[in-house]
């Protein structure tokens, strides 16, 4: 069974960013390379940055199994759509139902809204597997500069609620 709380104290943003870093060093690395993952968590995925990111709508949720922090996502409604911006679970935790109990829940507090929508790395081909067994379709490809040189290759994933 899984438990998410919402983040809204320093100390749990602090856990959140430093799940993030470890999340993104364990998996990331092999799809998108070192310099462009330390980037991404140094500038987009540190305490400082999520905590902005809550001033301007976004919502920040870890998630817990059997008492332990397994990964967190972040979700801002963007009118009659949900924009589901972080979904991460760490290596330990995968392939124990949470991402999909997490997502059902996610889904069914979206009631009212027309989706719920998110970008995937085009090479995060297990991500992209699971989210399509889920029900989402792909809608877009978008390239992102994020800055530095790099580029965020993505596509658009949406499930119609």
């Amino acid at each position: 069974m899984s438990i998410t709380t919402v983040v809204s104290t320093l100390e749990e943003l602090e856990t959140t960013a430093g799940l993030a870093h470890q999340i993104w060093h364990e998996y990331y690395t092999d799809i998108l390379g070192e310099a462009q993952v330390n980037y991404m968590v140094n500038t987009m995925q540190n305490a400082e940055a999520m905590k902005k990111q809550i001033e301007n709508g976004m919502v920040y949720c870890n998630i817990y199994w059997q008492g332990k922090v397994a990964g967190y996502f972040a979700v801002e409604p963007q009118g009659d759509k949900l924009f589901l911006s972080k979904f991460y679970i760490s290596q330990a935790f995968r392939g124990k139902g949470i991402f999909k109990a997490v997502l059902g829940e996610i889904i069914s507090h979206s009631q009212g809204m027309q989706c719920v929508y998110l970008t995937v790395n085009k090479g995060n081909k297990n991500a992209i597997e699971a989210y399509k067994k889920l029900g989402f379709t792909q809608t877009d490809a978008i390239e992102t500069n994020i800055g530095n040189g790099f580029i965020m290759d993505d596509y658009v994933m949406q499930k119609n609620i």
